[in-house]
């Protein structure tokens, strides 16, 4: 706090400790001066008190209501889609339409999240709980994401809806604050978006996650004021420990995402290949527990590389079963 001298116009009836009419200020004397610190309104630079208190105190409630419009300009949670910045605040960032294949595991999964918002009056009424948080984890690849960008372009079709993404390594004291602080009129429902909770520290055999996210997670008094579902995602979930995965007041939800079935793989390769799988090629895409990821390779390399589809599926498996190191 850099110290602020006033000018003294009178010692008439002045003690050492008295406080100014600023809140939260006391001053000493030192040259003939006040000296003043503690001061509400922030770190300021030191000047010459001007004659009139009351313009001292104007300027500085100027300030104060631009700092408090600042930070409405950069933090305040508003409809849409944005990537929350400690540093710069929220960044809208473009939802762009990509085909989804369900699986079993995401019309599982996206009945859930829908239905939270479906009955959010009944169950803020009767159980008074705004919030609704599930950690979705499995070997990587398995369309995780994609899954909550479809939920999420789903949940934008109700203007009211504030999507938010973050990244694991986020401030969760920051996210309180800006969670405490007052949404944006339209904002009715919020979708928190967490990928890649519990990063894998590989150097030191730890897995990386924020201990201050405990304490978003239980959600302080008035800190879900909106109906406020938060999506996690993690490929460690083996590496987070009982303080998160065994306690559903923070996880309400602990949800495997499987690998689809055969027959999921071969409807999205049909889908995203636009043809017919003869059954040459589903015996290559068959019994391999293939994840999305792999078999979009097998259809990218078919395109790019002029290969067989059959050969693609088989050199992306055999790729695959050749690499242990993320297991």
């Amino acid at each position: 706090m850099k110290y602020h001298k006033l000018k003294i116009l009178s010692t008439k009836n002045i003690e050492e400790g008295l406080e100014l009419p600023v809140t939260g200020t006391s001053f000493s004397f030192h040259e003939d001066k006040i000296i003043t610190y503690a001061i509400d309104y922030g770190e300021i630079e030191q000047k010459e008190m001007p004659n009139e208190l009351d313009e001292f105190l104007k300027e500085q409630e100027k300030k104060k209501k631009e700092q408090e419009y600042e930070f409405k300009q950069k933090f305040q949670i508003r409809c849409g889609v944005n990537f929350f910045d400690a540093t710069e605040g929220f960044r809208p960032i473009p939802l762009k339409e990509e085909k989804f294949f369900e699986t079993k595991t995401s019309r599982f999964m996206l009945k859930l999240f829908n239905n939270f918002f479906k009955k959010s009056t009944f169950i803020n009424n009767k159980f008074q709980k705004n919030k609704r948080a599930y950690l979705l984890h499995s070997d990587p690849g398995m369309g995780k994401s994609a899954m909550i960008r479809h939920f999420c372009r789903q949940s934008l079709k109700h203007e009211e809806t504030a999507v938010i993404q973050v990244g694991g390594d986020v401030d969760f004291q920051k996210l309180t604050n800006i969670f405490l602080q007052e949404y944006s009129e339209d904002v009715k429902r919020i979708v928190l978006i967490i990928e890649d909770f519990g990063k894998r520290d590989y150097a030191t055999n730890v897995s990386i996650y924020n201990p201050s996210c405990l304490n978003f997670l239980d959600g302080v008094s008035g800190l879900f004021r909106v109906p406020t579902l938060i999506l996690c995602t993690t490929n460690f979930i083996e590496h987070l420990g009982p303080q998160l995965t065994n306690r559903p007041g923070r996880f309400n939800r602990i949800v495997r995402v499987e690998p689809p079935t055969d027959e999921e793989v071969f409807e999205l390769v049909e889908g995203m290949a636009e043809i017919k799988l003869t059954p040459e090629q589903k015996m290559a895409f068959s019994g391999k527990n293939m994840t999305p990821d792999h078999a979009i390779e097998a259809i990218l390399r078919n395109e790019i590389e002029e290969i067989p589809l059959e050969q693609a599926a088989q050199e992306v498996m055999r790729e695959r079963d050749g690499l242990t190191s993320w297991r």
